[in-house]
């Protein structure tokens, strides 16, 4: 017999898809796509003048060069429209479906450390 409900099958694994030291100052953007999958949860520890925003989109032409295409969520996800400097993890715990989400981080210098992991289920 065959397990429909796979428990390998409603999960990835942790992705580490952020991993930054001193990196030059500027902004910086990192997607992930989230068919398939209904919830979310997103680590984050930075330092060094970093700030961290959330952005969704279900354009599929959306790109990271840029915020076009994308909506800002930060206030939806973080609970404030950007956080600054610290270690935290955000639970996207109501079924959300874009089709993606997109990790911004803004630098104002070269001495700095970023690390996101996420984790998507079902």
């Amino acid at each position: 017999m065959h397990d429909l409900n796979a428990t390998h099958e409603n999960y990835t694994s942790v992705e580490h898809i952020v991993d930054e030291v001193d990196a030059a100052s500027g902004d910086f953007r990192y997607a992930f796509n989230m068919e398939g999958y209904n919830y979310a949860s997103v680590h984050r520890k930075c330092s060094g003048g970093c700030t961290m925003k959330i952005f969704a989109s279900n354009d599929s032409t959306a790109v990271t060069g840029a915020d076009t295409g994308w909506v800002d969520v930060s206030s939806d996800v973080l609970g404030a429209t950007g956080m600054v400097d610290s270690e935290d993890i955000y639970f996207i715990d109501t079924s959300q479906k874009p089709l993606q989400w997109m990790v911004k981080y803004s630098l104002s210098d070269a001495t700095n450390a970023v690390d996101v992991w996420i984790r998507r289920y079902s």
